[in-house]
This record gives C-alpha cells, sequence and structure tokens, in this order.
C-alpha cells in the first residue's frame, strides 16, 4: 500500500525566496484552489493525492525560478487567479483579450528611440502644422470628448500639490544657489551599496564592494505562546527581499568591483549638473510661444505622467531610462533608454530597472530635455509617484505637480512615511503591479489612472450634490 503524499514544501537549494512557514501558508492556498477548479470545471478530474502532488510540484517550481518574494508572490496570485476564473493555471492571450479590461491596450508600443540633431530644426521635425506626430500622437475616439476632459482638468488642477508642501517633501522648487561662491565636494562619501566610506576620486579603482540589493521586511509574529507575549523574546524576523537572509547573517548577496554614491544635497546635484525650470529651459532653446505648432500642442497636451528608471555611473545617480505618457489619453510620449553622462557605467539596477545595458544609439541627456521642452512648459501638469528623485535627476522644476505618493499614501503624519505605489495600485485600482523588474511606462501609467478614479469620485459627488439641491 502506497503512502498518500503529504502537502509539505520542497526543499529548495540554495536558498528559497520565501521562509518556509510562508512558502507552507501559500501551497495550502494553491492546494485549495485546485480543488475548487477541480470541482468547479468539467476539464479538470483529479484525485485528492493528485491534485496534492500537483500543488507541491508546482510550488516548488516557482520557488525555484522566482529570485525574490515579490516575484514568486506574483507568480503564485497569477496562478490562483487563473484557476478560480478559468480552471487553468495558464491561459492563451485570446481568453486574456476577450476577458481583461484593464490591459493597456491605450499604449502606443512603436519605438521612440529618434534623435533630434540640434534645437533649431526640433519644430520641423516634431510638430506639423495638421498633426503631431508618432512620439506625440494625441489623437483617439475616447480622446475627442473635451468637455469632459476640461472638467477632470479642472478638478487635476486643484489637486495640485501646494508650494510649501513640495518642498516639506524634498522637492527642488528653486535653482540652489552659492551666497558666499565657496562650494567644495566632499572629498569622502558613503557608498551607497555597503556603507563603506570612499574618497570620490578614487570611485573608478577595482574594490569588493558587497551589499544587499532589496528592501529590509520586517514581519511579526502574532498569537505565539498562545496569545501570551515573553519578557526579552523578539517576536519580529527581519530579512532581506532579495535573498531572504536574516539581516545580519552576511554582508551581501551581490558584489560590484566599484564602490556607488548620490547626492542628497540640492547644491551638490546643482554643482554637479545644473537645474533649470522648464520655462527658463524652453526660453533657452527659442521656443516660439505663439508659434502654431506650440498653440497646438497646448490645445492636446495639458498634463502629463513621467517616471525614470536610475543607475550609478562614475559621475553618481543618474537617468537611464525615461517614460512620459499623455494624462489625457494615455499614450506613450516617450519610452527611450538614456545614456548617462557618466564614462564608467557601475549598475545599472537591472533588479529593479529591468534595463540590461545601454544601446549605442541610445538618446543622450540633453537630447531628452529638448524633447521634454518641445512638450511642455510652466503650465503643464506633472503627474506620478515620489517624483523628487526623477525630477532630482532630470534636474528640471515644475511648478504644477500632482504626486500620488503625497496625496494619497495613509500615513500624513510623517512626512518621510509614503505608501509604495504598488500598495496604491492595489487599493485603488485592484491591480498587482511590479512583479518583477520596475516598468517606467507602467509606474507612468498607474498614478494617472488612480488619479483618474479620484476626479470621477469627486465629479460624481458634486453631481450628486447638484441633484439633491434641486
Amino acid at each position: 500500500m502506497s503512502t498518500p503524499p503529504k502537502l509539505l514544501p520542497k526543499t529548495v537549494l540554495p536558498f528559497a525566496p520565501l521562509r518556509h512557514d510562508e512558502r507552507l501558508h501559500y501551497l495550502n492556498l494553491l492546494y485549495k484552489q485546485y480543488r475548487l477548479a477541480n470541482n468547479q470545471f468539467h476539464n479538470n478530474k483529479d484525485s485528492n493525492n493528485a491534485l496534492i502532488v500537483k500543488s507541491v510540484n508546482k510550488e516548488y517550481s516557482i520557488s525555484k525560478e522566482c529570485k525574490s518574494k515579490m516575484e514568486y508572490l506574483h507568480v503564485v496570485k497569477k496562478i490562483m487567479f487563473n484557476l478560480k476564473k478559468y480552471g487553468l493555471e495558464e491561459i492563451n492571450s485570446h481568453t486574456k483579450e476577450s476577458s481583461s479590461t484593464l490591459s493597456n491596450n491605450n499604449i502606443n508600443n512603436t519605438n521612440n528611440n529618434g534623435t533630434i540633431p540640434n534645437a533649431s530644426n526640433a519644430v520641423t521635425e516634431n510638430f506639423n502644422s495638421n498633426e503631431l506626430p508618432k512620439t506625440v500622437e494625441l489623437l483617439s475616439k475616447e480622446g475627442n470628448k473635451t468637455d469632459d476632459f476640461t472638467n477632470i482638468y479642472n478638478e487635476l488642477k486643484d489637486l495640485c500639490v501646494p508650494f510649501h508642501r513640495l518642498k516639506r517633501h524634498n522637492y527642488v522648487m528653486d535653482i540652489p544657489s552659492d551666497s558666499k561662491n565657496d562650494h567644495k565636494f566632499q572629498d569622502t562619501i558613503n557608498c551607497a551599496h555597503c556603507g563603506t566610506i570612499f574618497r570620490l576620486c578614487d570611485i573608478k579603482n577595482i574594490v569588493n564592494c558587497t551589499f544587499h540589493p532589496g528592501k529590509r521586511i520586517t514581519t511579526t509574529y502574532e498569537n505565539l505562546n498562545k496569545g501570551k507575549k515573553i519578557y526579552g523574546t523578539d517576536y519580529a524576523s527581519k530579512f532581506y527581499s532579495c535573498c531572504n537572509e536574516p539581516i545580519g547573517q552576511s554582508n551581501g548577496c551581490s558584489k560590484l568591483n566599484h564602490h556607488v554614491y548620490k547626492f542628497d544635497n540640492p547644491l551638490d546635484l546643482h554643482k554637479s549638473k545644473p537645474f533649470v525650470k522648464i520655462n527658463q529651459l524652453r526660453k533657452k532653446l527659442d521656443i516660439k510661444e505663439d508659434s502654431k505648432a506650440n498653440q497646438l500642442r497646448k490645445e492636446k497636451i495639458k498634463a502629463i505622467a513621467l517616471d525614470c528608471e536610475m543607475c550609478y555611473t562614475d559621475k553618481g545617480f543618474e537617468m537611464m531610462k525615461l517614460s512620459v505618457i499623455d494624462f489625457k489619453t494615455e499614450k506613450k510620449l516617450i519610452d527611450s533608454i538614456i545614456h548617462p553622462d557618466g564614462e564608467l557605467i557601475i549598475d545599472l539596477n537591472s533588479h529593479v530597472s529591468g534595463v540590461d545595458s545601454i544601446p549605442k544609439d541610445a538618446l543622450t541627456f540633453d537630447e531628452v530635455m529638448i524633447k521634454l521642452a518641445y512638450l511642455t512648459d510652466e503650465n503643464t501638469i506633472i503627474v506620478g509617484h515620489g517624483l523628487e528623485n526623477d525630477l532630482n535627476v532630470l534636474r528640471l522644476i515644475y511648478p504644477k505637480i500632482v504626486d500620488s505618493a503625497i496625496l494619497f499614501s495613509e500615513n500624513q503624519v510623517n512626512v518621510r512615511r509614503k505608501d509604495p505605489l504598488k500598495k496604491l495600485a492595489w487599493t485603488y485600482l485592484s491591480e498587482n503591479i511590479q512583479g518583477k523588474e520596475h516598468d517606467s511606462l507602467e509606474d507612468a501609467l498607474v498614478p494617472t489612472r488612480i488619479v483618474k478614479k479620484h476626479i470621477e469620485k469627486i465629479l460624481k459627488r458634486k453631481q450628486m450634490n447638484r441633484l439633491s439641491q434641486r
């Protein structure tokens, strides 16, 4: 007589993305979903033992393939969703297209790696008197509802974060000034990865930089010892999201040959690469405000959403990818990899950004600035999540900003405490994002949809108030 299989996770070497108790929890959930699908759908007719074996093997394969807890949870939840809705672990693209209403079909997926040779002919290359080009293509069936968007845009203007509040959240709103003109960069700085103090002039020297690229995660155990707490016992489990190692157990799971650094002081940032206000940049490029192309752009583009991905070079923390979408139509305006100014690219943050290399034909920083100058002005509303870092690497100052991290975080007492975009996406849109690497295009689109949903509620409330007053 054969021994019945047990519902226990298999050992994963060298390490699993989650602790054993966490894997057991999700294995049980997976098994329950297999049983429900087995009873609900006719194409599933497996015995209980077969379902146990299937659940254990599936969880084991997920644990082997996934490198982080975030990726593991994304895959498990996706399988459970497919089992609940279709009775299958994976569904084909035709089924997805016919059932999903939250797809990103609004985004134009054409490449946008073209360059602008100089500012003088940028208008003729980017704008036509009759229509906008592919990089700024905004005409769509839904986008023609001018009256509806006027109401949305008026509410969007009211959501702009006040100047003093932006400054409190570390936004650079004025050009940093050195009154005494004696500012000097510090000789030594802490490595942003391992914390080692090193000299800036030695950044190209070969070293052994060992660190954990993931975040510190703290999990609190509850209901231990029948709910009784014992003095001197730590009920919190602290570990790194990258390798699931307990904090303090090792120096790191990743290695680099160079230290990296990041300036936080606005004056240091300004001296390394100067800040500029968007109206000053447009004036410098001699953009004609009364030109027909500019007037057409003002009518079509009143608000944009943007997100940047950053990397570490010998010149610090630099932008390497920029995604910009139109707030009204959610169409892609810019989605390009940017070549950093630094000669030595140390860390592309591929585990977060998803960028593995910088192509030779990538846009330069100056070319991106020209694109943004012709695309926006001081009246354009910039939408995004935690935009202070993005605007710092762009060295651009915009007066009108709608930041979902400031407006929609639950904890408004602590200035530093902001909810991640992943949490807001689940709370407001019921979407599970950032399963693996971050997608800058997605990170620009999600705040747009969160803000739109919030504005829809405001407009509905105002409409109900008007009806009640009649």
